[in-house]
Protein backbone atom coordinates (compact mmCIF):
# COMPACT_ATOMS: atom_id res chain seq x y z
CA UNK A 1 0.00 0.00 0.00
CA UNK A 2 2.74 2.48 0.83
CA UNK A 3 4.23 2.17 -2.35
CA UNK A 4 1.20 2.89 -4.19
CA UNK A 5 0.41 6.01 -2.13
CA UNK A 6 4.36 6.77 -2.78
CA UNK A 7 3.57 6.45 -6.29
CA UNK A 8 0.35 9.04 -6.42
CA UNK A 9 2.79 11.62 -5.17
CA UNK A 10 5.33 10.91 -7.21
CA UNK A 11 3.08 10.49 -10.40
CA UNK A 12 1.45 14.39 -9.38
CA UNK A 13 4.83 15.61 -9.07
CA UNK A 14 6.35 13.88 -12.03
CA UNK A 15 3.70 15.59 -14.45
CA UNK A 16 4.01 18.88 -12.91
CA UNK A 17 7.31 19.26 -15.34
CA UNK A 18 5.33 19.17 -18.38
CA UNK A 19 1.67 20.23 -17.45
CA UNK A 20 2.11 23.46 -16.12
CA UNK A 21 -0.01 26.02 -18.02
CA UNK A 22 -3.47 27.43 -17.03
CA UNK A 23 -5.79 24.85 -18.42
CA UNK A 24 -3.32 21.68 -17.25
CA UNK A 25 -3.41 23.11 -13.84
CA UNK A 26 -7.19 23.39 -13.89
CA UNK A 27 -7.62 20.20 -15.42
CA UNK A 28 -5.45 18.44 -13.01
CA UNK A 29 -7.94 19.94 -9.99
CA UNK A 30 -10.78 19.23 -11.50
CA UNK A 31 -9.91 15.59 -11.58
CA UNK A 32 -8.65 15.28 -8.06
CA UNK A 33 -12.04 17.14 -7.36
CA UNK A 34 -13.90 14.21 -9.46
CA UNK A 35 -11.71 11.95 -7.31
CA UNK A 36 -11.28 13.23 -3.45
CA UNK A 37 -14.35 14.05 -2.18
CA UNK A 38 -12.21 15.98 0.79
CA UNK A 39 -9.65 17.58 -1.97
CA UNK A 40 -12.98 18.71 -3.56
CA UNK A 41 -14.11 19.87 0.09
CA UNK A 42 -11.01 21.59 0.55
CA UNK A 43 -10.78 23.04 -3.02
CA UNK A 44 -14.40 24.99 -2.57
CA UNK A 45 -13.76 25.98 0.83
CA UNK A 46 -10.37 27.64 0.53
CA UNK A 47 -12.73 30.48 -1.62
CA UNK A 48 -15.94 30.23 -0.17
CA UNK A 49 -15.24 28.91 3.58
CA UNK A 50 -19.07 30.13 4.59
CA UNK A 51 -20.59 27.92 2.19
CA UNK A 52 -21.61 24.21 2.94
CA UNK A 53 -21.28 21.96 -0.14
CA UNK A 54 -23.03 19.36 -0.98
CA UNK A 55 -21.05 16.01 -1.53
CA UNK A 56 -22.75 15.86 -5.27
CA UNK A 57 -21.88 19.74 -6.14
CA UNK A 58 -20.92 19.25 -9.89
CA UNK A 59 -17.75 21.15 -11.09
CA UNK A 60 -17.62 22.01 -14.56
CA UNK A 61 -14.39 23.23 -16.73
CA UNK A 62 -14.85 26.24 -19.15
CA UNK A 63 -18.55 26.40 -19.79
CA UNK A 64 -18.94 28.77 -22.52
CA UNK A 65 -21.85 31.76 -22.63
CA UNK A 66 -21.68 34.97 -23.81
CA UNK A 67 -18.07 35.20 -24.95
CA UNK A 68 -17.59 34.50 -20.92
CA UNK A 69 -15.71 30.83 -20.37
CA UNK A 70 -14.34 30.53 -16.61
CA UNK A 71 -12.20 27.61 -15.63
CA UNK A 72 -14.56 26.41 -13.39
CA UNK A 73 -18.45 26.30 -12.61
CA UNK A 74 -19.81 24.64 -9.63
CA UNK A 75 -23.47 24.26 -9.01
CA UNK A 76 -24.50 23.67 -5.24
CA UNK A 77 -28.11 23.27 -3.94
CA UNK A 78 -29.43 25.93 -6.79
CA UNK A 79 -26.50 28.37 -6.77
CA UNK A 80 -23.96 28.78 -9.06
CA UNK A 81 -20.05 29.87 -8.06
CA UNK A 82 -17.26 30.55 -10.44
CA UNK A 83 -13.80 30.33 -10.39
CA UNK A 84 -11.02 31.73 -12.58
CA UNK A 85 -7.37 30.45 -12.35
CA UNK A 86 -4.85 32.72 -13.75
CA UNK A 87 -0.58 32.15 -14.19
CA UNK A 88 1.06 35.28 -15.45
CA UNK A 89 -2.01 36.28 -17.75
CA UNK A 90 -3.09 39.43 -16.64
CA UNK A 91 -6.35 39.62 -18.42
CA UNK A 92 -8.78 39.59 -15.95
CA UNK A 93 -12.51 38.70 -16.61
CA UNK A 94 -14.09 40.64 -13.42
CA UNK A 95 -17.41 42.30 -14.18
CA UNK A 96 -17.49 40.38 -17.46
CA UNK A 97 -18.46 36.69 -16.02
CA UNK A 98 -20.35 37.79 -13.06
CA UNK A 99 -22.31 39.42 -15.61
CA UNK A 100 -22.62 36.75 -17.78
CA UNK A 101 -23.74 34.09 -15.47
CA UNK A 102 -25.71 36.45 -13.03
CA UNK A 103 -23.50 35.56 -10.08
CA UNK A 104 -22.56 38.03 -7.39
CA UNK A 105 -18.94 39.09 -6.61
CA UNK A 106 -19.30 37.23 -3.71
CA UNK A 107 -19.92 33.97 -5.69
CA UNK A 108 -16.73 34.25 -7.98
CA UNK A 109 -13.30 32.74 -6.56
CA UNK A 110 -10.37 34.30 -8.46
CA UNK A 111 -7.11 32.60 -8.00
CA UNK A 112 -3.64 34.00 -9.25
CA UNK A 113 0.70 33.07 -9.05
CA UNK A 114 0.16 37.00 -8.24
CA UNK A 115 -1.46 39.14 -5.34
CA UNK A 116 -4.22 40.82 -7.47
CA UNK A 117 -6.46 43.76 -5.42
CA UNK A 118 -10.17 44.23 -5.57
CA UNK A 119 -11.19 45.60 -8.92
CA UNK A 120 -14.08 47.95 -7.87
CA UNK A 121 -15.14 49.82 -4.08
CA UNK A 122 -18.39 47.85 -2.89
CA UNK A 123 -17.55 44.17 -4.76
CA UNK A 124 -15.59 41.83 -2.76
CA UNK A 125 -14.48 39.03 -5.34
CA UNK A 126 -13.25 35.33 -3.36
CA UNK A 127 -9.45 36.71 -4.31
CA UNK A 128 -6.70 34.11 -3.60
CA UNK A 129 -3.07 33.53 -5.10
CA UNK A 130 -1.08 30.20 -5.85
CA UNK A 131 0.71 30.23 -2.51
CA UNK A 132 -2.09 30.41 -0.16
CA UNK A 133 -3.38 27.60 -1.12
CA UNK A 134 -0.60 25.44 -1.36
CA UNK A 135 -0.16 26.43 2.69
CA UNK A 136 -3.64 26.22 3.44
CA UNK A 137 -3.29 22.16 1.82
CA UNK A 138 -0.39 22.27 4.21
CA UNK A 139 -2.94 21.48 7.54
CA UNK A 140 -5.58 19.68 5.74
CA UNK A 141 -5.57 16.02 6.95
CA UNK A 142 -7.95 13.46 5.15
CA UNK A 143 -9.42 10.57 6.13
CA UNK A 144 -7.86 7.88 4.34
CA UNK A 145 -3.76 7.78 3.31
CA UNK A 146 -5.40 7.86 -0.77
CA UNK A 147 -6.86 11.05 -0.14
CA UNK A 148 -4.26 12.23 1.73
CA UNK A 149 -1.32 11.23 -1.37
CA UNK A 150 -3.42 12.73 -3.79
CA UNK A 151 -3.51 16.12 -1.59
CA UNK A 152 0.08 15.47 -1.02
CA UNK A 153 0.76 15.08 -4.72
CA UNK A 154 -1.01 18.06 -5.68
CA UNK A 155 0.99 20.24 -3.03
CA UNK A 156 4.38 19.27 -4.77
CA UNK A 157 2.67 19.80 -8.31
CA UNK A 158 1.68 23.11 -7.08
CA UNK A 159 5.04 23.54 -5.90
CA UNK A 160 6.97 23.37 -8.69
Amino acid sequence: MLIILSMIVSFLENISYRLNNENDLSDIIWAICNTSPKFKEVFLSFFFPDIVFSPDAEIEREVAKDDSRPDFIIHNNGELYLIENKINDHNHHFGQYDKAFCVEPEKFGYIANYVILQPENGKYYQIRTWEEFYFFLEGVEADNEQEQSLIDGFRLYLKN
